[in-house]
C-alpha cells in the first residue's frame, strides 16, 4: 500500500492554463509562490531532479534539500524510486473549503537517469525537522503509548508514538490494523513518509508519520506489569521531565470518577494524582476502591496526571472519603489575598467539601454528563454529575442545596507562547445521590411563574376579548335579520289594513249610496204617477 495518496490528493483537478509567463526551476521558488500567490493565479515550472516515492503517476519529487508532491497528466509516465527526470507543468493554489491547497501538476515528464531508491533517513522523534524533513521517508523509534481513530479520515487511524517528551502520532490505513493492540507499550521502528502538517480541516496540526503496518517492526515487547516502575516522589521536576520519565504505576484508592475515563487516586503517601484512562482500558473504576493504575505521566503544572492510562487491578477499598461536619463557604477556598485577583487554594483539591447554595443551572433532559451550576455566594461552582446521572431529577431551578463532592481545580488551558497556565475555577465531583441535600425549594410563585400566570392571563383576556367581539358580531347580524324580519311583517300587515280598508269603503260607502239612489229614484218616479 502507498504513501502518496495522502499527500497528492488533488489528482481529480484539471491542470489550468498559466495565467504569468516566466518558468520557475527550482522549488524554494516555487515554495514562495505558494505562500504569497493568489489562488486564481497558475505558474509555469520546469525542473529536473530525483523521484523519492512513487504510486503510479503520482509521486514525490526533490532537486535538493526540499520535497514537493506531483501529478503526473501523461498516463503512460510511471517513474520509480530513485528515477532521474525532467518534467514541466503547471503549480499554483486551489481555493478549497477550508482555505487554499497547493498543487503541482506536471503535463510534461520524461526519465533522463536511474539510480537507487532513497534511503531513509535515521531521526529521531526529537530531531524531526519540519522544514528539512517534511515529505521525506525516515526511520524513528519510540513507544507506542495509544491508538485511536482518525474522526476526519475514516480510513486511517493513529498510532501515538512517544520517545522522551516527544510524542507524534503515526498514521495507518485502518483497513488491516487488527493486530494494533499488541503494539501498546512496545518499542518500535516505524518507516514512513514524514509530513510537517496533514492536507485537509487540520491544516495546522502537529506533524505526522504516514506508514503501513509492514513498516512498523517491534524492537521490545511490551512490559509486563511487574516490570513498570512505580511512580517515584520527585521535587523540582520540570514539565519535560516528567514527560521523560516513561510509563509508571501507582497504587492508591480511587476517590472520584467522573465522565468514564477521568478519575482522581489517593496514594499511601497522601499524593493525589488523576488518571485519563485510554479508551482501551477495560475495567471500569468506582469510588472506594484500591486500584492500581499505569499510565504515562504529565502535568498542568499544578498536579500529576498519568495520561493514555490503564486499570491493571481493582480490590474493594475503605469508605469514601468524608467531608467536613461543617459546610465550607467558597471565601474560605478563594485566596484573595492580592488586590484585584482571586485564586483558588490547592490545599483543597482532592479533598472532600461541602458547599452550600442556589441552583442556577440545570443540564438537559437526558445529558447524562451535565453539570449543575451551582451559586455560592456570587461563584459559580460546576456540580459534575456524570457519576450519578439521576442527581437532578428532584431538583428544580431556585432550589437551594447541599452539594458533598471532591474538589476539582479546573487548569485553564493555558497560552501556548507564556505557558503559564491557571486554575480558572472548581468543580465538585459528586459520588452517590445522597451528596446532594435539598435545604429548600423555590416558592411556589417564582418570577417565572408570576409572568407565565401574566401571559396566560392575557391569553385568556385575549380569547374573551375575542369571543366577546364575536358574539356582538353575531347579535348585530341577528338584530338586523330580525328587523329586517320585522320591517316586512309590518309592511305586509299595513297592505292587508290598506286592502280590508278599501274593501270596507267599497262595500259600505257605495252600497248605501246606491241604495238611497234607488230609493230616491223610486220615491221620484212615485212622485210622478201621483202628479199625473
Amino acid at each position: 500500500m502507498s504513501l502518496i495518496p495522502l499527500f497528492c490528493a488533488v489528482t481529480a483537478l484539471v491542470p489550468p492554463q498559466p495565467s504569468v509567463t516566466g518558468v520557475y526551476s527550482d522549488i524554494p521558488s516555487m515554495m514562495d509562490v505558494w505562500d504569497r500567490t493568489a489562488p486564481t493565479i497558475a505558474y509555469t515550472f520546469a525542473l529536473t531532479g530525483t523521484v523519492h516515492s512513487a504510486d503510479n503517476s503520482s509521486f514525490i519529487f526533490g532537486d535538493g534539500d526540499q520535497l514537493i508532491p506531483v501529478n503526473c497528466t501523461q498516463p503512460s509516465f510511471r517513474p520509480k524510486a530513485g528515477d532521474k527526470i525532467a518534467m514541466s507543468g503547471i503549480f499554483g493554489l486551489k481555493k478549497v473549503a477550508y482555505g487554499n491547497e497547493p498543487y503541482t501538476f506536471a503535463t510534461h515528464a520524461e526519465i533522463i537517469g536511474s539510480g537507487p531508491a532513497p534511503l531513509p533517513c535515521r531521526r529521531s522523534l526529537q530531531e524531526l525537522s519540519g522544514s528539512r524533513d517534511n515529505l521525506r521517508l525516515i526511520e524513528t523509534t519510540g513507544i507506542i503509548i495509544d491508538y485511536r481513530p482518525d474522526d476526519a479520515d475514516p480510513d486511517y487511524l493513529h498510532l501515538i508514538l512517544k520517545d522522551g517528551p516527544t510524542v507524534l502520532p503515526v498514521s495507518i490505513p485502518s483497513k488491516g490494523a487488527d493486530s494494533v493492540r499488541k503494539l501498546i507499550d512496545a518499542r518500535v521502528s516505524v518507516i514512513g513518509t514524514f509530513n510537517r502538517t496533514i492536507r485537509g480541516v487540520r491544516r495546522y496540526s502537529r506533524p505526522v508519520i504516514v506508514t503501513v503496518p509492514d513498516n512498523i517492526r517491534v524492537i521490545d515487547p511490551p512490559p509486563t506489569p511487574e516490570d513498570i516502575p512505580v511512580l517515584e516522589r520527585k521535587i523540582y521536576l520540570t514539565p519535560d521531565d516528567i514527560l521523560s520519565l516513561g510509563k509508571r504505576k501507582l497504587n492508591g484508592e480511587i476517590i472520584a470518577v467522573w465522565r468514564r475515563r477521568n478519575l482522581l487516586l489517593r496514594d499511601d503517601d497522601g499524593r493525589i494524582i488523576r488518571a485519563i484512562l485510554s479508551c482501551q482500558n477495560e475495567i471500569q473504576p468506582s469510588p472506594g476502591q484500591r486500584a492500581t493504575v499505569c499510565g504515562y505521566p504529565g502535568t498542568d503544572q499544578f498536579n500529576l496526571i498519568l495520561g493514555t492510562a490503564s486499570i491493571l487491578s481493582v480490590t474493594p477499598g475503605t469508605t469514601a472519603p468524608q467531608a467536613s461536619d461543617r459546610p465550607l463557604s467558597l471565601t474560605e477556598i478563594i485566596d484573595q489575598s492580592a488586590p484585584g485577583l482571586a485564586t483558588f487554594k490547592t490545599s483543597y483539591y482532592g479533598k472532600a467539601i461541602t458547599l452550600e447554595g442556589t441552583v442556577r443551572i440545570l443540564p438537559p433532559s437526558g445529558d447524562t454528563e451535565g453539570r449543575i451550576g451551582l451559586d455560592c455566594d456570587g461563584y459559580l461552582v460546576q456540580l459534575d454529575t456524570s457519576a450519578m446521572p439521576k442527581a437532578a431529577e428532584n431538583i428544580e431551578l431556585g432550589c437551594r442545596i447541599a452539594a458533598t463532592g471532591i474538589c476539582l481545580l479546573e487548569i485553564n488551558d493555558f497560552d501556548a507562547v507564556t505557558d503559564i497556565p491557571r486554575i480558572s475555577g472548581l468543580t465538585l465531583l459528586l459520588r452517590n445521590q445522597s451528596d446532594i441535600v435539598v435545604l429548600s425549594r423555590p416558592p411556589w410563585l417564582t418570577s417565572t411563574r408570576f409572568f407565565l400566570i401574566l401571559a396566560v392571563m392575557a391569553a385568556v383576556l385575549v380569547v374573551i376579548l375575542l369571543w366577546n367581539a364575536s358574539l356582538r358580531i353575531l347579535a348585530e347580524r341577528h338584530s338586523r335579520a330580525l328587523l329586517k324580519a320585522q320591517i316586512g311583517s309590518i309592511t305586509s300587515q299595513l297592505k292587508v289594513d290598506e286592502r280590508t280598508r278599501l274593501a270596507i269603503e267599497l262595500h259600505d260607502s257605495i252600497a248605501q249610496t246606491l241604495a238611497c239612489v234607488a230609493m230616491e229614484m223610486e220615491t221620484a218616479g212615485q212622485l210622478t204617477d201621483g202628479d199625473e
